[in-house]
């Protein structure tokens, strides 16, 4: 009977903090919103979010490359982009993307994971 009671005691504490290193880690993995300015080699391999004009765009394959402007510019590439995808990324529109900073032959590019109008 005492043996029930202390695997019932380590069974909800094996829970309550695997619920917290849950939410924990769900905290560090979200997007941070950032101007391209703010974007350095220390964003590297982060999500973000930036809010930006499209300065060009055009789709190869199933690739689609646009490029960001906010006052700086940044590359970006989406993989694999829907249809959406493709509409809302149109010269002088604005979007939100939330993707990850890489790095591309020396320079930083954002790899697009969402799309979104700006609004």
């Amino acid at each position: 009977m005492l043996r029930e009671y202390w695997l019932n005691r380590i069974a909800l504490a094996c829970g309550v903090i695997g619920a917290v290193l849950l939410f924990y880690y769900a905290w560090l993995a979200a997007p941070s919103t950032a101007t391209i300015g703010q974007l350095d080699k220390g964003a590297l391999d982060k999500k973000v979010i930036v809010q930006a004009r499209v300065d060009s765009a055009f789709a190869k394959g199933q690739t689609l490359f646009f490029t960001l402007d906010d006052g700086n510019k940044i590359k970006a590439v989406k993989m694999s982009p829907s249809a959406m995808d493709k509409f809302f990324v149109q010269k002088n529109a604005f979007v939100v993307v939330t993707g990850k900073v890489q790095e591309y032959e020396g320079a930083l590019e954002l790899v697009a994971e969402k799309i979104e109008p700006a609004e």
